[in-house]
């Protein structure tokens, strides 16, 4: 809702309606959200296109996908060194399926690793820099970096009490960045 709020506060009536097409997933490695013919289980990927489908029917157009996720997949070593690739394929998967339509993304490159899930290293700049690759090799790619957030985490302040969550605070930090980054970037679209 930040993000949706700022966008209006900063465009005015021009802006139209703005709708949200949540899809989040806690604790989900990105092998969990890439497109898997062969595997009915797969769930994510399908269930995301059928949102954006739906959004359509009632009139709404996706112009932009937040990506926020990699967490999980900093926690182990293997997960790390794959999701670049993995990443890449999900990205231009998504652009495919929902074509002709132009689709902009905007990462958020993680600032921490899963520290709930059982993990065999904290391969977190593996995935930090799988992020920036992507936004490199693909087009209308964008990057903010959550270390940018205010978030202490010698002392936790920003975060939840569990320590590996953002607390409302942050979130609504991010929320009015990822406005102001895509309206930056792709205001000219609205």
């Amino acid at each position: 809702m930040p993000f949706a709020h700022q966008l209006l506060a900063k465009v005015g009536p021009n802006a139209g309606v703005v709708g949200l097409v949540p899809c989040a997933r806690g604790g989900t490695l990105i092998e969990q959200w890439i497109k898997n013919p062969s595997n009915p289980n797969a769930t994510f990927y399908q269930n995301f296109i059928e949102r954006i489908k739906a959004s359509d029917k009632e009139g709404g157009v996706v112009r932009a996908l937040f990506w926020f996720q990699g967490e999980s997949d900093a926690a182990m070593s293997d997960t790390a060194k794959r999701y670049k690739d993995n990443l890449k394929n999900f990205f231009t998967d998504i652009r495919n399926d929902i074509k002709p339509r132009f689709l902009s993304i905007i990462v958020v490159k993680i600032a921490i690793y899963d520290i709930f899930m059982q993990h065999d290293t904290h391969d977190l700049s593996a995935v930090r820099a799988a992020e920036d690759a992507v936004s490199k090799e693909l087009p209308d790619v964008i990057t903010i970096d959550a270390l940018k957030l205010p978030v202490n985490f010698t002392t936790n302040e920003g975060l939840n009490l569990d320590h590996g969550h953002f607390n409302t605070t942050t979130e609504i930090v991010l929320g009015k960045w990822l406005a102001d980054t895509y309206l930056s970037h792709y205001g000219h679209l609205l």
